[in-house]
């Protein structure tokens, strides 16, 4: 495996790394994102918030989209409200 300092500049040709190292790479993001209530789950919503953001931009009123979100992405409306309140918060690094 190549060296940390070489994958710290660039991860092309990389076959496998451990998740220690991954983590390592990206310790600073992501106890940024711990520190402000964001978890890396939440990087499989982003699809779903982008449509939400897209829809209310077009005046699609907030239950219309929960129930679509209910039926497309099998996600609650409790679900929902508390992807897009935390993706929405402003954060200060």
């Amino acid at each position: 495996m190549q060296s940390y300092k070489i994958l710290s500049g660039n991860l092309a040709g990389v076959d496998e790394i451990s998740g220690y190292m991954l983590l390592k790479l990206n310790i600073n993001q992501v106890q940024l994102m711990s520190k402000f209530g964001l978890s890396i789950e939440d990087a499989n919503y982003i699809p779903m918030y982008e449509e939400y953001l897209s829809l209310r931009h077009n005046g699609v009123p907030k239950e219309r989209i929960y129930q679509h979100f209910r039926n497309e992405y099998h996600v609650s409306e409790s679900t929902t409200k508390r992807v897009i309140k935390r993706l929405s918060r402003q954060v200060k690094p």
